[in-house]
């Protein structure tokens, strides 16, 4: 097999697989650094293959220098920080009692006496309990 042959075989298999999955375009970025392209070719690869839902040519570089280094794993890397606390399943409960027993309450009263921030308490109503506000009255 030629490299011309090899190179149009490279581009074949990334633009046959037109995926929008960020973990699949990170798979074809891993497959051109071992090919040895570099990070503009495989850029220009990943957008032609994926057009409008190709990452951008920041993190296409940013992974393939990764790659590059010698990682192997595909996935992100797990995140540090304080996980969340505000939407635990007891938190959501305690919000849900409280609403219950006073339904004009506002979103202000309950996030003070719940001691979560205003956002978190209005996610927990509308996402978590599926509430909305009708008439001055959260059902």
């Amino acid at each position: 097999m030629n490299e011309n042959s090899l190179k149009s075989d490279t581009f074949i298999v990334c633009a046959i697989f037109v995926m929008s999955n960020k973990l699949e375009q990170r798979v074809c970025i891993k497959f051109c650094v071992k090919l040895g392209k570099s990070a503009t070719e495989t850029f220009e690869i990943i957008k032609k293959a994926f057009e409008d839902e190709a990452m951008i040519r920041s993190k296409t570089f940013e992974w393939h220098k990764r790659f590059i280094e010698g990682r192997e794993d595909i996935n992100d890397d797990s995140r540090a920080g304080r996980p969340s606390t505000s939407r635990i399943v007891e938190m959501v409960a305690k919000v849900r009692k409280i609403i219950r027993s006073d339904q004009r309450m506002t979103i202000r009263e309950l996030f003070s006496e719940c001691n979560i921030s205003f956002g978190s308490c209005q996610t927990i109503l509308t996402e978590d309990l599926g509430m909305r506000r009708v008439c001055a009255k959260m059902v």
